[in-house]
Formats: structure tokens, sequence, C-alpha cells
């Protein structure tokens, strides 16, 4: 079976951390290229952030977790969640280009800037 392509990739994948984690009381888990790009797009129209896949995927799971009500939500809004973005989304533009809207092509007229 082929290995399917993964648009993210996790720098670190030692499974003992993952483990140091879970005893500490910590919890994760994994995130569908859907979700991931979903995140990416919705960080782009939302917050104005361009950030790669492998960043874009800390939003995906906590959106999951607080979904599966791993993570829990206080109404007060007494507590935060620190997500670390620190890909460039420009390191893989080929990545969201396929959500992007075509450019509106332009003719040049005689007489502009080019003639």
């Amino acid at each position: 079976m082929a290995r399917p392509e993964l648009i993210g990739r996790s720098g670190n994948n030692d499974p003992e951390q993952y483990s140091r984690s879970f005893a500490f009381g910590g919890a994760g888990g994994a995130v569908s290229d859907a979700e991931t790009r979903r995140a990416q797009l919705g960080l782009a129209q939302e917050e104005g952030l361009f950030v790669e896949a492998s960043s874009a995927a800390s939003l995906a799971g906590l959106r999951k977790m607080v979904a599966a009500k791993t993570v829990s939500v206080d109404e007060s809004g007494d507590e935060s969640v620190v997500l670390m973005l620190t890909g460039a989304g420009i390191k893989s533009p080929e990545v969201v280009a396929p959500l992007l809207p075509r450019p509106r092509h332009i003719p040049a007229h005689e007489g502009q800037a080019g003639d």
C-alpha cells in the first residue's frame, strides 16, 4: 500500500515526547489534511495569518479536541490556549493554491506601462 501524501509534517515525531506529555495530563491526536486545510484557510481569512500546514494542524487539532470535549471551553473566558504558529505559508504555496480563486486576467492596452 502506498503512503498517502501529507500536506504537513511535524519536525519531531519522538514517541517518548508523546508519552511524557500524556504522563503529565497532556492530550493529543491526529487531524486530516482536509481539517488542516480548513484551519489554514480560516487563519488566512479571519486572522490574516498565512501559515504552513504543519502550523495550521495545531488549530485543527484544538478544534477537534474542543468538539470531543478533551479540551473544555470555559464560558467565562478565563482560560487561554496558546498555539505555536511558527511556519510561514509561503514555504508551501502549492498546498493552498487549489483553495483560492483563479486570478482574473486583465489584458494590457496600448499606452499603458510595458508598451
